[in-house]
Parts: structure tokens; sequence; C-alpha cells
């Protein structure tokens, strides 16, 4: 069994270079950055971090090490006027809205690198948690049996042993409705000050200036962070259009075109959609690198954290075939 898995992961590996390899662009994906403990139950439940001594480690070595770092939007336009990256091009952005995000920023700027956080507006109420974390930090309180027991009738009984994987990626949006108002409830009930929490750990409206000037853009990641595929056409222009709103309320018309579907997971259908609403890209979950022929609607993107460090590395001695496979 060890060997069979160890076989795997050299494969995995051996294919996740195969695709960074696709181009000269780089767009890296982090989350939060903050000290493993904080805010456990968004850590046990999945979503990703990387600790602030490393995220400054990680920013020295794209500063030192032979990369360009772009603002994303300035490398798509580039990349539209077929001008040539002549060194890895590296995109650097961020998901969510994490009020840690503010720090990170701080160390970004002193490097003097830009950035792209893709802010989910319902994070900026500071009202509620978005429906995953709400199940994530009820997952943490009441137990996996009390949360299945809560949500029964809501989830196929074929699911419940892949009960979080499907609440969050695949339960249609009118049950998600329901799940994440009883979620709110038995928290409410067992005393969970949900407010002051989305204090804590979301970025509040009046902070989007502030990361403007430590030259962070901001683009959309929607409104309620719900995977497109649970949502049809009606629900997907409400979310854009809400998301717009609240951006442009914090923002003026200083909002980035540029769109990340939660969990990536917009299609190709959803092109016309996008560009309706404005946006001239938008970034997926797809991994890999990004060359002239990439749908500027369909990006692909490189996950990094504490442990990523052969990614960064490899994308640094590889420079030179991905700018000769950028044909591709």
């Amino acid at each position: 069994m060890t060997l069979l898995s160890d076989a795997h992961w050299i494969w995995s590996q051996l294919v996740q270079r195969s695709w960074m390899l696709r181009g000269n662009l780089a767009i890296l994906t982090y989350h939060r950055v903050c000290e493993p403990g904080d805010h456990e139950f968004l850590q046990n439940g999945g979503v990703p971090f990387v600790t602030p001594k490393v995220f400054a480690e990680q920013v020295e070595f794209v500063r030192v090490g032979g990369f360009v770092v772009l603002p994303l939007d300035e490398a798509l336009r580039r990349r539209d006027r077929g001008e040539p990256f002549t060194k890895r091009t590296l995109a650097i952005t961020f998901d969510d809205g994490y009020r840690d995000n503010l720090e990170a920023a701080g160390i970004l700027h002193a490097a003097g690198l830009p950035a792209t956080l893709f802010v989910a507006t319902q994070c900026l109420r500071h009202e509620e948690l978005l429906c995953e974390h709400r199940l994530f930090l009820a997952m943490a309180r009441f137990g996996r049996d009390a949360v299945t027991t809560l949500l029964a009738d809501l989830v196929p009984a074929i699911e419940r042993r892949r009960l979080v994987d499907w609440i969050v990626l695949r339960m249609p949006s009118t049950q998600r409705d329901t799940a994440h108002e009883r979620l709110g409830r038995a928290l409410r009930d067992a005393g969970v000050d949900e407010p002051a929490l989305c204090r804590d750990l979301y970025l509040a409206p009046s902070q989007l200036p502030e990361l403007r000037r430590l030259g962070i853009a901001i683009g959309s990641h929607g409104a309620r962070h719900y995977p497109w595929t649970t949502l049809g056409d009606r629900e997907k222009r409400d979310d854009l259009a809400d998301a717009h709103r609240a951006l442009q309320a914090a923002l003026g018309d200083d909002v980035a075109p540029l769109f990340a579907s939660p969990y990536g997971s917009h299609r190709s259908g959803d092109r016309a959609l996008l560009r309706e609403h404005g946006y001239n890209a938008a970034v997926s979950t797809r991994f890999g690198g990004n060359g002239r022929s990439t749908d500027p609607l369909r990006l692909r993107r490189i996950a990094i954290g504490d442990r990523s460090w052969h990614r960064l590395s490899f994308l640094q001695r590889s420079a030179k075939v991905a700018r000769f496979l950028d044909v591709l």
C-alpha cells in the first residue's frame, strides 16, 4: 500500500509540473496568512493558510529570484498586446477577504510587489459567516453526528459519508440557504456571537481603500460564495450585481474588472454572462500556468502554502522551458 501511495504521489507531482510549464504567466493563490490555531475551525475545515513568517520568506524568494511580478490586470494586458514575458512572470492573488490579508499586504508593499484580492462581499457586512465557515464552526462546536442530524432532511443518505464536501460543493442553492439558516440558529442558541467573530475574521469595507494604497487590486469573488455549479443563471446575475454594488460602495470605480468564482466553479458557458457584467478575465482553480492560448476567462492558478516551496522553486528553475513552450 505504501509503494502504491508513493507511486501515486510521484505521478501527481509529475503531472503538476507539466501543467506549471504551460505558459510563462503563473498566478499564485493564497487565502489566509495567520498562525496555526488562529480560528482553528477554519484550518480544520480545510481553508488554506500560510504563516506570516513563511509568507515573508516566500515574498523575499520571489523578489530576488529573477521573477517579474505584475498586477494581474497588467499582466493580462501585456499578454493581449502580444508582448512576450522575458522572464517568468507572476501575479499574486488572495481569495475571500480575510482581515489577516492586511498584514500580507504590508509585507508585499515593503517588498514592492503588487497583488489582487478577490473579495466575497458577504464578508464585508460583518453579520454572518460564509455558509461553509458556519458549517466548519458547527462541526467544531457540535460534532459531525449532531450536524448530520440537524441537516438530515437536506442531505441525501448516500452523501452523508461525504457530508462536508457535498454541502460545500454540491448542495443546491435553495437547500444551502436552509442549511445556512439552521446552522446560524444553532450557533446563536449555543451563545456564539457571530458578528463579533466576523469582525475579527473578515475585512471591513473601510479597509479596502487601505489595501489599494498598499498596491492590492480588488476584484470580485461574488457575494455569497456559493459554487456556480449550484446556481441558476438568474442567481448568478444577482450575485454578481450584489457583489459589484458592495465593492463600488467601498471603492467607487476603483474595482478591478477581474472575477474569481467560488471554488473555480464557473464554466465555459458562463463567458457571455461574465463579459456582460464587465469582466474581461476570470481565474479558476484549475492548476497550472498560463500561455498565450489560455482562455482569459478560465485562467489557471497555483496554490501556495507553507509546504509549497517546491512549486516556487520549480517555477524559477523552469522559466526558460516555459517560455519555449508558451506557443502551446
